[in-house]
């Protein structure tokens, strides 16, 4: 059940812009999200997952590769990562756990590609999205594939 981050970062390079995938097997919940953020604004970048329609999930791994674009100023840096929720009309984002990276790295000039793998036991309430929010300071443009994988709790409606 233990999500890699090569799983993550090879879907990355599958996709150009916002994409899906999910799965159910038994109980088990896995999907992945990918969005990109170019917004200038003081808005964090979300990569928000589908709304859990059947039942409530217990998330207990999530991970993420972020790349972003620095533009060669030390000052325009990723701030924080949280898993948490969002209501289903994306209004109200409710922050969980803290993601902290595991590894970073320079893709090439101005470039930093951070890889985040965090073991949670968040439950995401039934008719809520499981969301990861990245913060931005100066918010320069980022590319986030994130996944999550968990067990749906209780019975099916």
């Amino acid at each position: 059940m233990i999500l890699g981050l090569a799983a993550a970062a090879s879907f990355y390079g599958l996709t150009a812009g916002p994409a899906l995938s999910q799965s159910r097997i038994g109980g088990i919940y896995q999907e992945f999200k990918s969005n990109s953020c170019d917004n200038f604004d003081s808005s964090p970048c979300t990569v928000a997952f589908s709304v859990l329609l059947r039942q409530p999930l217990k998330v207990l791994k999530a991970s993420c590769t972020i790349l972003t674009s620095e533009g060669g100023s030390p000052s325009k840096e990723i701030t924080g990562a949280s898993l948490g929720r969002l209501s289903e009309n994306e209004k109200t984002y409710i922050a969980g756990q803290f993601l902290a990276p595991i590894q970073s790295e320079f893709a090439g000039p101005g470039q930093v590609v951070l890889n985040f793998l965090v073991d949670t036991l968040l439950v995401v309430p039934k008719n809520w999205k499981p969301a990861i929010r990245i913060s931005r300071l100066n918010n320069p443009p980022i590319a986030a594939t994130c996944s999550i994988v968990g067990e749906e709790v209780g019975a099916a409606d």
